[in-house]
């Protein structure tokens, strides 16, 4: 069994893949500069499909973060993203979990209010080494590890 996390935005969207051991099998933070915003939801939520698609269904339970109570300024494009991504898996018989911020903040670090700064604080030294040598930007690939986390003690 793996566990996937999906840290889902319109810009970087991190997966991490992780084993019964929490050990990394893969990550990848899926990016896509189009420029305008929905045809990069799409292009994003494909590229999010294609690359959770290498794992059958019956093997994998997956986590997406949900959008946050106070999200700002493209929140209905975030909504559809996060809406293709969550139905677009589901539809093709994925196990899928919809994770409040706050619950896997509170989660992973111990408070449900959390900064960016506490969950890389809260991120096992060897996992950021291990982001930090192929992305500048890590913070939403600690998230979806995070997630993966999550996911693996979840009972969905």
């Amino acid at each position: 069994m793996v566990f996937i996390g999906i840290d889902q935005s319109t810009t970087n969207t991190g997966i991490v893949v992780i084993d019964e051991e929490q050990e990394i099998i893969e990550f990848e933070l899926v990016k896509d500069k189009t420029k305008d915003i929905i045809d990069r939801s799409l292009i994003m939520i494909e590229k999010v499909k294609s690359k959770i698609g290498q794992y059958k269904p019956d093997d994998c339970k997956v986590c997406v973060e949900g959008i946050s109570f106070f999200s700002k300024g493209r929140i209905d494009k975030l909504a559809m993203l996060l809406g293709g991504i969550f139905y677009g898996l589901k539809a093709e018989g994925y196990e899928v979990g919809l994770v409040p911020p706050n619950s896997l903040k509170q989660s992973f670090t111990g408070s449900g209010k959390a900064k960016k700064e506490d969950m890389l604080a809260s991120c096992p030294k060897e996992i950021l080494e291990l982001f930090k040598g192929k992305e500048k930007k890590i913070d939403d690939l600690v998230d979806a590890y995070a997630l993966a986390c999550y996911c693996k003690s979840a009972a969905m």
